[in-house]
Parts: structure tokens; sequence; C-alpha cells
């Protein structure tokens, strides 16, 4: 299972999921969209082990920024 994130609630999942991945990605990101259906399924697959948290950086530009990330 994946769950949508925004730059509101970005602090609280972190700080309320013991594990978890972060995918920060963009509707126009080639590589994003290749590694999305991955993510999916690792997170179907270890739903009671980690959480993918995925961010929208078009959407929520502030988090990234804050990480350095382009």
């Amino acid at each position: 299972t994946t769950y949508r994130i925004t730059d509101n609630n970005f602090d609280e999942e972190i700080k309320n999921s013991p594990y978890y991945l972060g995918d920060i990605w963009a509707e126009w990101c080639g590589p994003c969209k290749l590694i999305g259906p991955s993510l999916e399924e690792i997170g179907e697959e270890k739903k009671d082990k980690i959480k993918i948290l995925k961010l929208n950086v078009d959407e929520n530009p502030q988090t990234p920024q804050k990480f350095g990330v382009r």
C-alpha cells in the first residue's frame, strides 16, 4: 500500500512511521514512472512492515526543496 503525502503532513507521517520509503516523484519524470509500479508492489507485499510515502513535487514543492531534490 502506498500513501500520498503532502508538504503539510510530511513531518507527521515520518514521525508516525517507524519504517518508510519516501518516493518524491513527478508526473513528467520518466524514471519515476518506471519505478512506480515496483514501489506499489513492494508496498503491498510489505504492508505490515513498511510504508511507501509518495510526494508529488509539482503539488508539494516545499519538502523536496528542503532536502535538495530537483
